[in-house]
């Protein structure tokens, strides 16, 4: 049987890109077979395995340097990031020989991807959630045949107005084959589009322990060295006390504060100084 994992796949989530190798090996381990991801990518030139150019990633340098304003050397961090998650895609990931691109967003069976498999599964973190552009119709499975469309885990992450409000989000989801969810709020509103009452499942990334991961990443194993802090958020204003709170947490030990944020670094690594951290 083919299977194939609908995901985002571009930009620098380093969750989003853990559940998609976990849920990868757990989906191989079951039925024995290769396991592929399929996404919607949005590029400046050239198809998704073309990103690793030095052409396309000077692009992505010089595209966000006139867009984001930010300093040159966050510029160069972001460079630097960006291309440790292609390399991780690359590397870890069973990318499909094609992937959806700008004007496929409402593509219909039979196609290339319906043909191809036998059944997708959409999930799982911020798969439905409609704030983010790149999330469109494709992520509904609505490009896949009837008895092809299940999700596993999927992650709604906006407001249950928005998905009941948006045609095609709404009509999506009333025509998958199969429901699962991440979060409890998600129950409740796919339930409420749909009638039917999804599954409440794990996020992917939680169905390996430490073990599998180390192995799965060939993590070299914890060196001695200075003791730190690790510091993550998403948003770095999202909490201003934690700043302040982590460098005095820290001094008090004599410890060093490492913020994630500003460390050039893909999944493997940044699992890497997760595991590590004091």
């Amino acid at each position: 049987m083919a299977i194939a994992i609908y995901t985002l796949i571009d930009g620098t989530n380093y969750g989003q890109r853990l559940q998609n190798l976990a849920l990868q090996t757990v989906l191989e381990q079951l039925t024995g077979s290769r396991v592929e991801t399929v996404g919607y990518y949005r590029p400046l030139s050239g198809s998704y395995q073309d990103t690793l150019s030095l052409r396309n990633r000077l692009s992505y340098l010089a595209y966000e340097g006139l867009t984001r304003h930010d300093p040159p050397a966050r510029l160069w961090r972001r460079f630097w990031q960006r291309t440790a998650f292609y390399r991780f895609n690359r590397d870890r990931i069973h990318l499909a020989p094609r992937q959806f691109a700008v004007g496929e967003e409402e593509v219909t069976a039979p196609n290339y991807w319906s043909e191809r498999y036998d059944g997708f599964i959409a999930g799982s973190d911020q798969i439905w959630n409609l704030d983010i552009p790149t999330v469109t119709p494709l992520a509904f499975l609505r490009f896949a045949r009837p008895g092809q469309r299940y999700s596993y885990a999927a992650s709604v992450c906006c407001a249950p107005e928005r998905l009941a409000g948006t045609d095609w989000a709404r009509d999506g989801l009333r025509e998958m084959d199969g429901l699962s969810v991440r979060e409890d709020a998600g129950l409740d509103a796919v339930e409420q589009i749909t009638g039917r009452r999804p599954a409440w499942d794990l996020d992917p990334a939680l169905l390996l322990d430490a073990a599998a991961w180390e192995t799965l990443l060939a993590l070299p194993a914890a060196r001695s060295r200075r003791p730190y802090i690790l510091v993550y958020q998403i948003d770095a204003s999202a909490d201003p006390a934690l700043e302040p709170w982590a460098r005095a947490f820290a001094a008090a030990r004599g410890w060093r504060v490492l913020h994630a944020r500003e460390i050039a670094c893909g999944p493997a690594r940044w699992v890497r100084l997760v595991r590590d951290a004091s």
